[in-house]
């Protein structure tokens, strides 16, 4: 789904999403995110990997390059890796970490895990995804329950499983990122797009 808001991001900038260059701020990493890894560098121009952890992504490295001609950048330098980045992905770095980054101005820096209000963000921070998916999907779950679709649908989809069936399982449920929203729910676009 990350690949999804990069390309969403994309069509808001007016840009082909060949032509972005992002970045992934990560620490730790399971096999899905190594999956969407892939995913993301076939899809950009550029990819940076910045983490602590070199050794960890030197696999996601050697693999792109040998099975793609895909060159994948893996580094911990924080100041000079993101100054020419369209959009920023941050996975698991904490706001201190954060602090430690010299990001592009015009950057966009999606927050997948938690919200971040670091002072040296210039650009847009989106913090917010919206999805809409098939009325059968949630059939099962009482109607009248005040529960946000994102969490309800990660809730029903969660599980250990390979990143190829649970992409199947997003298309055919028919899931769609209807917004993407950046601090105090600012709707950066709003436009309804699929996501598989």
């Amino acid at each position: 789904m990350i690949l999804d808001a990069i390309k969403y991001i994309s069509e808001l900038s007016h840009k082909d999403v060949q032509m972005l260059s992002a970045a992934l701020l990560i620490q730790k990493a399971d096999d899905i995110i190594f999956a969407e890894i892939m995913e993301i560098a076939q899809n950009v121009k550029v990819l940076k990997i910045i983490t602590d952890n070199i050794n960890k992504f030197s696999y996601a490295e050697r693999k792109l390059y040998k099975n793609y001609g895909i060159g994948l950048q893996v580094t911990s330098n924080r100041k000079k890796s993101l100054k020419d980045v369209d959009i920023v992905v941050n996975l698991d770095f904490n706001e201190q970490k954060l602090k430690e980054c010299k990001f592009n101005p015009l950057a966009t820096i999606i927050s997948v895990n938690e919200k971040i209000e670091p002072s040296n963000i210039k650009g847009n921070i989106v913090d917010y995804y919206q999805i809409e998916y098939n009325e059968d999907v949630a059939k099962d779950v009482i109607d009248n329950l005040n529960v946000d679709n994102n969490v309800l649908y990660e809730s029903l989809i969660y599980k250990k499983d390979t990143f190829s069936h649970i992409k199947n399982q997003i298309e055919l449920d028919g899931v769609r990122l209807t917004g993407l929203f950046a601090g105090n729910n600012k709707l950066i676009l709003d436009k309804q797009k699929n996501m598989a």
